[in-house]
């Protein structure tokens, strides 16, 4: 397996601030903001200390951007802004689940014509969970580790049913459909975080954390791919 190597260089938005950031600030009634930070060369005592001045504080770090979730009230977002090092502040936009029917378009059975199955690759999943469905745990568990974010379970479980029909869209190996029915990759491995409440939403910070996580085990769980069919509304142009 490659070893991940870090960007040695990230290109950011020549605006700093997110759109929606300004949106809330139109709100008066706003006592605090959940936001993303993004940094040019991590989170550092200066970004930190002017997060203390202000009344912030950060709630989790994501070094592997760069990046934290702090809450901060209105009054510290323009000198936050202002600071050199900080390269990028976003709203902690709610996400909730996507993905619809993909084995189809994608021509997955083209791959599978070939003999290509995802053996031996094993997917990262964020989602509401994944349950130990038969096309997933039969003849063998594929389900090679489950993380949750939301309750802290230890065990995979999934109070949605998004995850688990994700799971098996990517992974599903046909066993109740004697075959009929099979994922984009049945014989690829899933390593499951819960990310997405049972109603199916959560937050960009809750996923971030488990972009962290991935990061952190990716060698440890052989994760060769991610998958995340989840989204947020967007404030800001492609262009």
């Amino acid at each position: 397996m490659e070893t991940y190597k870090k960007p040695e260089k990230i290109i950011f938005f020549k605006r700093k601030l997110d759109p929606a950031v300004k949106v809330v600030l139109l709100n008066k009634k706003i006592r605090q903001l959940s936001i993303i930070i993004q940094s040019a060369e991590g989170i550092d005592e200066r970004i930190k200390k002017y997060l203390k001045k202000y009344g912030g504080r950060i709630v989790e770090e994501y070094p592997f951007i760069n990046a934290c979730y702090a809450m901060i009230p209105p009054a510290g977002i323009k000198p936050l802004e202002a600071l050199d090092q900080v390269r990028y502040l976003s709203l902690n936009h709610p996400v909730s689940a996507h993905l619809n029917n993909v084995r189809t378009i994608t021509s997955a059975g083209t791959a599978h014509n070939r003999g290509l199955t995802g053996r031996n690759v094993n997917i990262a999943l964020l989602d509401t969970g994944t349950y130990p469905h038969p096309d997933l745990i039969r003849p063998a568990n594929r389900i090679i580790c489950f993380k949750d974010f939301v309750n802290k379970r230890q065990f995979a479980y999934d109070d949605n049913g998004h995850g688990t029909f994700t799971a098996g869209i990517i992974a599903g190996n046909g066993c109740m459909s004697k075959g009929e029915y099979t994922g984009v990759a049945p014989g690829s491995g899933l390593v499951s975080l819960k990310v997405l409440d049972g109603s199916g939403n959560g937050w960009t910070s809750t996923v971030l954390s488990g972009m962290q996580w991935i990061y952190d085990n990716r060698e440890k769980y052989g994760i060769k791919v991610v998958c995340l069919p989840l989204g947020c509304p967007s404030f800001m142009s492609c262009h």
